[in-house]
């Protein structure tokens, strides 16, 4: 999967904006996940998150930041107002 931040937005301390803004304007990517084995009694599905950079130019890397949530198979985009309303996933057994 291939996605950028918006580069006309850029958060700083004194943006009046929130993080629920600046996280619905950049790339969304949805996942589902199931059981990889519905025949045991646990009922969690392991999944990895990697990010990486392209460097067009060298030693200038940036912090990547992301966050993830559980929404329903239905959405299709997570809106800021859904950002500001659901707390994102923090190291949790799903």
């Amino acid at each position: 999967m291939d996605g950028a931040d918006d580069d006309a937005f850029i958060a700083t301390d004194a943006c009046p904006c929130t993080y629920a803004d600046y996280y619905s304007r950049n790339p969304q990517y949805f996942i589902t996940l199931s059981d990889p084995d519905p025949y045991d009694e646990q009922s969690r599905c392991p999944v990895v998150i990697s990010l990486a950079q392209r460097q067009e130019e060298r030693k200038k890397e940036h912090a990547i930041g992301f966050k993830v949530y559980r929404c329903g198979k239905s959405d299709t985009t997570l809106s800021e107002n859904f950002m500001r309303t659901n707390n994102s996933v923090r190291g949790v057994v799903l």
